[in-house]
C-alpha cells in the first residue's frame, strides 16, 4: 500500500507464496514530493504544472508497485515469464526503483533455476518409466522354445557354455548330459558319477568342463573328446560344485573348507577355513579375485582368491541361501533363499541394496541378464520369476514347470534362459 503524508510518499511492501511461507517486507525508498515541488518551483514550474509532474510521478510510482506484484505473481507461476518492470525501469530512472528490480531478479533467476531442476527430474522420472515399461514388454516376449526330457531326475545344474552353443546338465539320475542349445538335440552323456551331479562349470575358453557330485568327486571333461580328464576326490562328506577361475585354479566346498587346486598339476594348493557344507555352491566373481560360499548363521561369507582371506559375511537371510550370482560387471550379487527371499548386495561394501518378495517356496538359484537390467530366480514354487534391479519389481512369472525350478542360467547374449528342475526336464527360454 502507499503512505502519502505532508512532505514524502512511501511505498509499504510486503509478499508471501509458495515458497516462502512468511511474509517478505521489502526495502523501500521514500520519495519526498515537497522537496521535488521546491527543485521545480526553482526551475520556473508553477504550482500547478508542479503539481501535476508530482501526481504523474506518484502515479508511475502505484505503477511501479502494481508491475511488481504482477511480475512477482507470474514469476511462481510460469518460471519463463518475461517481467514488465524491466520496461519501467528504463521509463522510471529513480534510485527507488532499484530495490524492485533487484528482487524481481532474483525471483526470476530462483524460479528458473527450480523450473530447470523441476525438468530434469521429470526427463529421468520419463526415462525410468519408459526404460521400465521397455523392460516389461520385453520380458513378455520370453518364449519356450525347446523342452529336453533326457533326464529321468531332477535336473540340478545347468551351465551354457562361453560360446553360446552348448549347454550342460548336471542330474540327480548321477549323469552330465550335453546339449545343442540352438536346437536342443542331445550330443552327448557323460557318465562317472556315483551320485547326484551338484553342479557344472565350462572352462573360459569352453573346452573343459567341470562337474562335482555328491558321490565326494569333482571331475574334469574333455568337450571334444567327451573323455573324463581327471577326478579329484577326497575324504570328505560332501563336494559342492566347482568354479574355475580365469588362472585356471578350481575351488571346492568339502566340511568347513574351501580348497584351491591346480587344475594342471592335479594338487590342492590352498584351504579356505570358515565355511558351512550346507548352502550353495562357491562362486567367482567376474574379476577372479573373490568367492562367494555358503556361510555359518545364514551368511555369505566372501573370500579374497589370491590371499585366502576372508571378507566381511554378509548377513540378512533368516535361512541358508541355496544360490548367489554375481553380476557380469561384477558390482552386484544376488543370494537366494530358503526364507523365499532374494537380496541384493553390494557387495564390496557390505550394504543390503533391496529385497525381493514374491516367491512362495524356496529360491534356488538366481541369474543376472547380460546388461546387468533384469535378475532371473528359480523357485521351488515351480516359477521362473524376472525382475526389473533399478526398481526392484517383478515384471514377469514365468510357469511351465510341473516341479520345482532348482536351476536358472542365462546366455551371455541374454538372448537365451535355461531352466531345470525336479520334474526332470530343462526348458529353453528364448526372447527375439
Amino acid at each position: 500500500y502507499s503512505d502519502i503524508s505532508d512532505y514524502e510518499v512511501n511505498l509499504r511492501v510486503g509478499f508471501w507464496g509458495p515458497q516462502n511461507n512468511q511474509v517478505f517486507l521489502l526495502p523501500t525508498l521514500a520519495w519526498n514530493w515537497e522537496k521535488v515541488q521546491e527543485e521545480l518551483a526553482a526551475s520556473g514550474y508553477g504550482q500547478k504544472e508542479s503539481l501535476r509532474t508530482i501526481r504523474e510521478v506518484i502515479v508511475a510510482i502505484h505503477q511501479l508497485l502494481a508491475a511488481f506484484l504482477a511480475d512477482a505473481y507470474y514469476l511462481y507461476i510460469d518460471p519463463n515469464h518475461e517481467p514488465q518492470l524491466f520496461e519501467l525501469e528504463l521509463e522510471l530512472d529513480r534510485e527507488w526503483i532499484k530495490p524492485y528490480i533487484r528482487v524481481i531478479k532474483q525471483i526470476q533467476q530462483q524460479q528458473r533455476e527450480i523450473y530447470q531442476q523441476e525438468l530434469k527430474q521429470l526427463a529421468l522420472v520419463e526415462a525410468e518409466r519408459k526404460e521400465e515399461e521397455a523392460l516389461r514388454q520385453k520380458a513378455e516376449k520370453w518364449k519356450c522354445v525347446h523342452t529336453l526330457a533326457g533326464h529321468s531326475n531332477w535336473v540340478c545344474a545347468v551351465a551354457i557354455a562361453p560360446d553360446g552353443q552348448t549347454l550342460a546338465s548336471g542330474s540327480s539320475d548321477n549323469t552330465v548330459k550335453l546339449w545343442n542349445l540352438l536346437t536342443g538335440e542331445e550330443i552327448g552323456t557323460l557318465k562317472g558319477h556315483l551320485e547326484r551331479v551338484d553342479s557344472v562349470t565350462f572352462s573360459l575358453d569352453g573346452r573343459t568342463l567341470a562337474t562335482s557330485s555328491s558321490d565326494n568327486s569333482v571331475k574334469l571333461w574333455n568337450l571334444r573328446t567327451k573323455e573324463e580328464i581327471c577326478t579329484i576326490t577326497g575324504n570328505i562328506s560332501r563336494v559342492f560344485p566347482i568354479i574355475i577361475s580365469p588362472d585356471r585354479k578350481e575351488g571346492k566346498n568339502e566340511d568347513k573348507t574351501i580348497k584351491l587346486w591346480d587344475l594342471t598339476m592335479g594338487q590342492d594348493i590352498r584351504p579356505l577355513n570358515g565355511n558351512s557344507n550346507r548352502g550353495f555352491p562357491p562362486v567367482l566373481s567376474p574379476d577372479g579375485e573373490t568367492i562367494a560360499s555358503s556361510g555359518e548363521d545364514n551368511a555369505i561369507a566372501l573370500w579374497n582368491l589370491h590371499t585366502g582371506q576372508q571378507i566381511t559375511p554378509l548377513l540378512g537371510h533368516s535361512c541358508w541361501v541355496n544360490g548367489v550370482a554375481f553380476s557380469r560387471d561384477g558390482k552386484m550379487l544376488a543370494t537366494a533363499s530358503v526364507d523365499e527371499k532374494i537380496k541384493l548386495w553390494d557387495w564390496k561394501t557390505g550394504q543390503e541394496i533391496s529385497t525381493l518378495t514374491g516367491h512362495s517356496h524356496w529360491v534356488n538359484s538366481v541369474t543376472f541378464s547380460a546388461d546387468g537390467k533384469m535378475l532371473a530366480s528359480g523357485s521351488m514354487d515351480r516359477t521362473i520369476k524376472l525382475w526389473n534391479l533399478k526398481t526392484g519389481q517383478e515384471i514377469r512369472t514365468i510357469t511351465g514347470h510341473a516341479g520345482g525350478v532348482i536351476s536358472v542360467t542365462m546366455s551371455t547374449d541374454g538372448k537365451t534362459l535355461v531352466s531345470g528342475s525336479t520334474d526332470g526336464i530343462i526348458k529353453i527360454w528364448r526372447i527375439n
